[in-house]
């Protein structure tokens, strides 16, 4: 063999070489695809769809669909099976981005997320329809863990400048008032405590109530801080506890009150023959409650003699006696203020309900005596004998009145 023809051989022998080399090549990466099958990492494509704000969000992992259109679109595509079963229902996603719907995450239902926080999961896919009507290998790990970093943060305000805070009721029986001028912040998302027996002088903390903390970001996109606030209880009045405490003036708004209330209800109720002739501050009784435990009022008695006139007269008999009524104007619920001052409702005021009878001694013509009824008591024994029996074992007493 010439030169010539030793070169044309090597060059045979050399090209089936080479074609040799490239069909294992091409076989290989056969075997390692899957027929010519695209792999998709969906390693690469978990991403979480958030709602809410940093430490109060709610996380839902999921394959970046969007994410796999833009890379995909043009590189996977519906097989023929796929077309046959599916028909026009393909039309509403693309091959690449129906691969989100192959893929189920597992993990625990988290609320009030974090940046930062991790969720563990576990992940299922269907690698079988995607190799069958997608003409695609799926990569992925069964399981793994997802940071969250998407969550925006959340603007704080102050939920307390929009309630009032204020004290009602007497001291040592106090209570919480809350009101709030902010209609997204009601007063149902605050609690007090403590909120009931207070005195003066006692630390009450307002707090915004944690369960509904959840509402005001989602209504506002805001969460309240701080979250409690402290306020000293002031400004309660006590009870009347001695008859000293009443200052004059107001021991004479009542005493004017009780002569108003004594002559209307004696003339109002008799004949133009009966006159109320003098009405005569005796002094006080004041019952106060024993049992401090209790929100009690004490009661205040001003009493009075009463004089009553009748002029009357039958067949030249007449009566021309001045009758005793011993009488009380009772006042409950009086309070004293921080200030000392004294707080009575004047015109909310209790008088006897008992009655007694005075015989005249002249008969009427009809066969018996003329008789007069005194709404009080006939002696001042009988008037103290009923407000003793008020008070019984619950109240103590103090009588300013000497007889």
């Amino acid at each position: 063999m010439n030169k010539k023809d030793s070169k044309k051989g090597f060059i045979k022998k050399d090209f089936f070489r080479l074609l040799g080399l490239y069909a294992v090549v091409i076989i290989s990466c056969i075997f390692m695809t899957g027929c010519g099958k695209v792999t998709v990492d969906l390693d690469k494509y978990i991403t979480a769809e958030t709602t809410g704000y940093n430490g109060y969000g709610r996380v839902k992992l999921i394959i970046d669909g969007e994410a796999l259109e833009r890379d995909f679109r043009d590189k996977i595509s519906y097989t023929k099976e796929a077309k046959e079963i599916y028909g026009n229902l393909l039309s509403i996603s693309t091959a690449a981005g129906s691969i989100p719907g192959l893929a189920n995450f597992e993990y625990e239902d988290l609320e009030n997320v974090s940046n930062g926080d991790q969720i563990t999961y576990t992940l299922e896919v269907d690698e079988y329809k995607a190799e069958k009507y997608l003409n695609c290998k799926l990569k992925y790990s069964k399981s793994g863990v997802y940071t969250v970093t998407e969550l925006p943060e959340l603007e704080t305000f102050d939920a307390f400048e929009d309630l009032d805070v204020s004290f009602e009721g007497n001291d040592s029986f106090g209570m919480v008032n809350l009101q709030s001028k902010n209609s997204a912040v009601p007063r149902a998302f605050f609690s007090a405590e403590p909120d009931n027996h207070l005195s003066n002088g006692d630390v009450v903390t307002i707090s915004f109530v944690n369960q509904y903390i959840n509402n005001i970001v989602e209504s506002t996109g805001k969460v309240p801080e701080p979250r409690e606030k402290q306020f000293t209880v002031e400004g309660l009045p006590h009870i009347l506890k001695s008859i000293s405490e009443i200052d004059s003036e107001t021991l004479e708004a009542m005493k004017a009150e009780a002569k108003k209330s004594f002559d209307s209800e004696f003339e109002d109720s008799f004949t133009m023959n009966t006159h109320v002739e003098d009405c005569i501050y005796m002094g006080s009784v004041l019952l106060t409650p024993k049992d401090e435990e209790r929100p009690t009022n004490s009661k205040l008695f001003l009493v009075y003699n009463g004089k009553i006139s009748n002029d009357y007269s039958y067949k030249g008999k007449k009566y021309d006696k001045i009758d005793d009524d011993f009488w009380f104007i009772e006042y409950d619920g009086i309070t004293v203020g921080t200030d000392g001052k004294v707080n009575v409702s004047l015109q909310f005021f209790k008088t006897p309900n008992d009655f007694f009878s005075v015989d005249s001694g002249i008969p009427t013509g009809w066969g018996f005596n003329t008789t007069w009824n005194y709404r009080g008591y006939q002696t001042y024994e009988e008037l103290l004998e009923h407000i003793t029996s008020e008070a019984g074992e619950s109240y103590s007493i103090e009588n300013t009145i000497e007889k």
